[in-house]
């Protein structure tokens, strides 16, 4: 229980880090540039391996 607990919060905690980073990076880019790089580091790598 505490293993998931803390796999959830440091995923959360590193989603925020990425959007606070990108959203001062890229300040008005930041929403449609944050879901593709958020969508590949969480996609199993199968997804990017088509035949």
């Amino acid at each position: 229980m505490l293993f998931i607990f803390s796999v959830i919060s440091l995923a959360a905690l590193l989603a925020l880090v990425e959007m606070t980073i990108l959203d001062w990076l890229l300040d008005d880019l930041a929403p449609w540039l944050f879901v593709p790089l958020f969508l590949m580091a969480l996609a199993p790598a199968h997804w990017f391996m088509m035949p």
